[in-house]
C-alpha cells in the first residue's frame, strides 16, 4: 500500500509542478519514499515502443531495486537497467519492476511495452511518472566452504577419540 502512496503522491507532485512533458530524471517527492524519479511521454507513430530511455540511476553498493510506475495512455511490460554491456530487464508484476542484487555503477533506465491511446494525427502517446525505490544489500548470500585443514582436523580429532575410548574398553 505505501508503494502505491509513493506513486500517487509522485503523481500528484509531478502534475502540479508544472514539468515538461519530455522531463526524464526529477526529484522526488518527500513522502514517496524513492530514490529516483522519472517523469514524461513516449510518443511513436506505431503502438509498440523497445528501449525508450528515461532517466539514470546510479548504486555505490550491491542493491535490489524495486519500480514502480504509473503509465497512462501506455502498457509498460519490462523496465531495463544498462549498464555498458550489461543489462538487467524486469517483466512487470503486480508490485511493479523487481531488481535482485544489481551490481555497483551507473545505469539507464529503459522501459519497453504498448501506447494504448488513441492517435492524434498519426502519434499515440502515453505518459508515464514514478520511479525507483533502492535497498541496499549484502549481497548474495554466500555459505562458507571449510578449507581441507578443517577436515584434517576434524578428522584426526575423531580418530584420537576412537583410539582413547578403545583403550578404555580393554583396560
Amino acid at each position: 500500500m505505501n508503494k502505491l502512496l509513493g506513486v500517487g503522491a509522485l503523481s500528484l507532485a509531478t502534475l502540479g509542478a508544472g514539468a515538461p512533458a519530455l522531463a526524464a530524471d526529477v526529484t522526488c517527492p518527500a513522502l514517496s519514499g524513492l530514490e529516483e524519479c522519472f517523469t514524461g511521454e513516449v510518443s511513436r507513430s506505431s503502438t509498440s515502443f523497445t528501449g525508450e530511455d528515461i532517466g539514470t540511476l546510479s548504486l555505490s553498493s550491491i542493491a535490489d531495486a524495486l519500480g514502480f510506475l504509473h503509465t497512462p495512455g501506455m502498457d509498460v511490460s519490462s523496465m531495463t537497467l544498462t549498464s555498458g554491456s550489461t543489462s538487467v530487464s524486469s517483466n512487470r508484476t503486480g508490485e511493479g519492476f523487481a531488481f535482485d542484487d544489481v551490481a555497483s555503477g551507473n545505469y539507464t533506465v529503459s522501459i519497453s511495452g504498448l501506447l494504448t491511446g488513441p492517435a492524434i494525427d498519426g502519434v499515440h502517446t502515453g505518459l508515464y511518472n514514478g520511479g525507483l525505490k533502492v535497498v541496499m544489500t549484502n549481497g548474495p548470500v554466500v555459505t562458507p566452504i571449510p578449507e581441507p585443514e578443517t577436515f584434517a582436523l576434524l578428522l584426526a580429532g575423531l580418530a584420537t577419540l576412537g583410539v582413547v575410548s578403545r583403550k578404555r574398553a580393554k583396560g
